[in-house]
């Protein structure tokens, strides 16, 4: 059997536009700064929020889950509420996650209005947003709180970390 050098020539050819095709795909659909961090905050709602009764292990777990997803020198800052106020390592951050969720039988975090300012350079982020904690303490009272925050982000080999939450404003109704 004999290839012509039409179809060798055709052949190549193709397979030139199908990897030319390939590596647009992977180009156009790779992770973006903006959608890795966006992401970072959909997982820190998700791991802070709590539906109903959980187990201590289920608990410590997230909370856990949580204290990683910042980096080893976190700090808070919160007017009026001294306790909060940083450097928090990781093993003290996961045992304040793990109090305070404890004493709710719901809590939802909501990150929302998300304004991002990335140097890629410096590998640095600030965030502006509105968070809304909403939940049913122990007691049985309901919680709405609404701050507008900063927050500060440092891109590490574990991806985008947040290195600092800072209250802008208080919201009130």
């Amino acid at each position: 059997m004999v290839i012509k050098t039409k179809h060798l020539l055709m052949t190549t050819l193709l397979l030139a536009v199908l990897i030319l095709a390939g590596i647009g795909i992977w180009y156009y659909l790779r992770p973006t700064d903006e959608k890795l961090i966006r992401e970072r905050f959909g997982k820190l709602t998700e791991l802070v929020s709590k539906t109903g009764k959980e187990g201590a292990l289920p608990a410590a777990g997230k909370a856990k889950a949580a204290a990683a997803l910042f980096s080893e020198k976190s700090t808070f800052s919160v007017d009026g509420l001294d306790w909060m106020a940083g450097p928090f390592n990781r093993s003290a951050l996961s045992g304040n996650i793990f109090r305070s969720r404890a004493m709710f039988n719901t809590v939802r975090l909501a990150l929302d209005d998300l304004e991002l300012e990335i140097d890629p350079e410096k590998g640095t982020a600030k965030v502006f947003l509105t968070a809304s904690l909403t939940g049913t303490l122990k007691d049985g009272k309901t919680v709405r709180e609404v701050r507008e925050l900063e927050s500060s982000l440092s891109k590490t080999e574990e991806g985008w970390l947040f290195e600092s939450f800072k209250v802008r404003e208080i919201i009130k109704k």
